[in-house]
């Protein structure tokens, strides 16, 4: 009777933790996803500033189109290694650079993406 007092006891506190354990990986999912969306949402309004400067120095439609498009591919490329865009270095932005130039970007788009994020950093 003893070891079977024993056993249901261990078998409630074995099911309590594994129930408080399930409830905390929960919690983790949660804040996590907060988390994901919280920085989403701040890249989307840097760049949002990012596009309004550009506005306001009178740059082309298509200028602002391409800029935009360039920042949030370089923020992709970074994002998918799990750096961040604004702990960068040179060879970074040079690595970035070569990638375009292996995937046989032209000359020009590359020096447009260069200038792209150059103006973002200003």
């Amino acid at each position: 009777m003893y070891y079977a007092l024993l056993y249901n006891l261990d078998t409630n506190l074995h099911n309590f933790i594994l129930n408080l354990l399930k409830k905390i990986a929960n919690w983790i999912k949660i804040v996590y996803n907060i988390f994901i969306q919280w920085r989403a949402i701040t890249m989307k309004v840097i760049v949002d500033e990012f596009i309004g400067y550009l506005e306001t120095r009178h740059a082309a439609i298509n200028t602002i189109a391409s800029y935009e498009r360039d920042i949030l591919k370089f923020e992709y490329y970074f994002e998918s290694q799990n750096k961040k865009i604004f702990n960068l270095n040179k060879d970074d932005m040079q690595e970035y650079l070569n990638s375009l130039m292996l995937e046989g970007k032209s000359n020009a788009t590359i020096s447009r993406v260069s200038a792209s994020i150059k103006a973002y950093y200003k």
